[in-house]
């Protein structure tokens, strides 16, 4: 079976080079063409190209899809994993069974572009995997498989990204056997369900320690490792990481409680909140312990609002 595989990012990147090393027909990769990247701009491949051409697979950088329709008919089916872009309708069927799309939520709840962030900003107890034929509408074709994974209670964004690559990869090995059978069952989605996750922006990245606890374990959890969830402290733009306590009571929203060799507790609307980590500008994340001892913070000191 010659396969074709759309992705860009590191999550496709780990999903293709799964199904390489599973012995899978991927003959043909399609990804997003080479960009300016970090504070030098320098012109770097996707990490997807990058584990292409360490494999030896073809690689195209089409800068419309549309272009590739020809080409794309040659293959038997296409597999996407977080491609980045929307997939043309004339190219849906292009191969002869179609476009798969493995997408990490239990559609359809969280179609579009971030739904593992959305999952935890959402306080969500569970997510998943579901593989489903790629539509002309976004995320929103019928279903082959679901699986569910549950959602920890201080599971940060890295950690749950973790666990459904190896669902993700679970639920290919499984599909590609029914493939093989020779009938893949669909089943639609309910519309009525839908709800969506668009595109992260600078505001969603806000910490409000006017907010209850655990909005704000939530908030930073949410974006944790990337790209970091920041608050203001005394005039710095900060990001924080690794929320691992609560505690509800009174308290001072903002204020830094105490700081011990946990983290810093940190004042909520109804409690506080036991962050680990700290970054300051231009610098690596760092224990609030570490920052106390190096006099870049202390007890008393508030965290507020940074303006946008």
């Amino acid at each position: 079976m010659k396969i074709v595989y759309f992705g860009s990012d590191d999550y496709s990147a780990e999903h293709l080079k799964f199904m390489v090393d599973s012995g899978f027909g991927v003959k043909l990769v399609v990804t997003q063409p080479d960009k300016p990247k970090g504070r030098g701009k320098n012109v770097l491949p996707t990490p997807v190209k990058e584990i292409a051409v360490e494999k030896g697979i073809e690689v195209i950088t089409p800068v419309k899809i549309s272009e590739i329709h020809d080409i794309l008919r040659e293959y038997d089916i296409g597999i996407l994993v977080s491609f980045g872009k929307i997939i043309p309708k004339k190219i849906l069927n292009a191969p002869r069974l179609g476009i798969f799309n493995v997408h990490p939520s239990l559609l359809p709840r969280y179609r579009g572009a971030s739904p593992i962030n959305r999952a935890l900003e959402s306080g969500d107890r569970e997510t998943g995997v579901t593989l489903m034929k790629v539509s002309s509408k976004l995320d929103a074709g019928p279903i082959v498989l679901q699986r569910r994974i549950e959602i920890g209670d201080f599971e940060s964004f890295g950690d749950l990204e973790k666990k459904l690559i190896e669902e993700g990869k679970k639920i290919l090995s499984e599909f590609f056997k029914i493939v093989e059978s020779g009938k893949i069952p669909m089943k639609e989605q309910d519309e009525s369900k839908a709800t969506y996750a668009p595109k992260i922006t600078k505001k969603d990245l806000v910490v409000d320690f006017s907010k209850p606890c655990e909005s704000v374990k939530n908030k930073i959890r949410a974006y944790d490792p990337k790209p970091g969830a920041f608050s203001n402290l005394n005039g710095n733009v900060v990001k924080l990481f690794g929320v691992k306590s609560l505690r509800y009571g009174e308290s001072r929203p903002g204020e830094v409680v105490n700081i011990e060799k946990r983290g810093a507790w940190i004042g909520c609307r109804d409690g506080e909140v036991l962050v680990e980590k700290i970054q300051f500008p231009g610098k690596k994340p760092i224990r609030f312990f570490d920052a106390k001892n190096g006099r870049k913070i202390k007890e008393g000191d508030r965290f507020t609002l940074p303006e946008l």
